[in-house]
């Protein structure tokens, strides 16, 4: 008797307009895990999925949603989603070639989950676990970055060994990927608040380009004013100070120094768009710094 195929599982709690599909839950986050950026998920066999992070908090599979937030997988078992602001969504164009699953269940019914940190030491039989088990086991690829599923059959089969036993090949009942629908992303469009962090987020991060999506080339060149012998500096949640033209006030400094001062945005709707128009660099003792 021929062994059932094993079955693909598609996980994608995005629905064709952008929201969140049915039987689908998320729980609100205020931070932007992907503040740094991202890239296409190794998880997906469709493209738009995309992964940001670092280590042991990155997200393995995320989706930018139609309201200027982004959801991403807590687990594949379960239909629940972080979700949280984003200023740039991570635009992916093609599918990883050889997509990795997300998990495994084997045939003897234990479920088994992708480690994306602190993975087990490189046994002598050359495997090293990537999935971790229920039952204390672990799934193995060959070699750091090697081949991890045997497909060359309908049910698909793995080496699955505890820490020091010998490797067993074991079958693959199913298997968990990310997956997308079609959507059209759109820009988000940002309050005033949003658009002064996103530009501050830039420019911490050193990004010129995307800085002028959310200011000026003059409010750019205001924010290089002399910082160009410092290092990691670092710009707090911009508060509204409110008034007209409207500003808001962040605190900046360069990282694990007593080198603070502050910095006053001006946001301006330019275009049908809030953008920072003017920022000003001021020292709580000598004032305004440069004019």
């Amino acid at each position: 008797m021929t062994a059932p195929a094993t079955e693909i599982v598609r996980l994608n709690p995005r629905s064709a307009d952008g929201s969140l599909a049915a039987g689908w839950s998320a729980t609100n986050e205020t931070a932007d895990t992907c503040t740094t950026g991202g890239e296409r998920s190794y998880y997906s066999l469709t493209a738009d999925v995309f992964t940001c992070g670092a280590n042991a908090y990155a997200r393995r599979a995320c989706w930018a949603m139609n309201d200027g937030t982004a959801v991403c997988l807590h687990t594949a078992f379960s239909k629940k989603v972080a979700r949280f602001p984003v200023a740039n969504p991570v635009q992916v164009t093609s599918a990883s070639r050889d997509a990795l699953a997300l998990a495994f269940e084997l045939a003897d019914g234990v479920r088994c989950e992708v480690v994306t940190h602190a993975h087990p030491r490189q046994r002598s039989d050359n495997g090293v676990g990537r999935y971790e088990c229920t039952d204390g086991r672990a799934v193995l690829e060959d070699g750091l970055g090697g081949k991890v599923v045997d497909q060359s059959k309908p049910q698909w089969s793995v080496r699955v060994a505890r820490e020091f036993a010998p490797a067993k090949t074991v079958q693959v009942k199913r298997a968990w990927f990310a997956s997308s629908t079609p959507f059209t992303l759109k820009a988000p469009s940002l309050d005033r608040v949003q658009t002064a962090n996103a530009f501050l987020r830039a420019v911490g991060a050193n990004d010129r380009a995307r800085a002028l999506t959310y200011g000026s080339a003059e409010a750019w060149q205001w924010t290089q004013f002399g910082t160009e012998t410092l290092r990691n500096i670092t710009y707090s949640t911009c508060v509204p100070l409110g008034a007209s033209p409207w500003t808001c006030v962040t605190d900046v400094g360069e990282h694990n120094t007593d080198n603070v001062w502050q910095g006053v945005l001006t946001v301006t709707m330019v275009d049908s768009k809030w953008k920072v128009t003017n920022y000003r660099p001021h020292d709580v003792e000598d004032g305004w710094l440069g004019r």
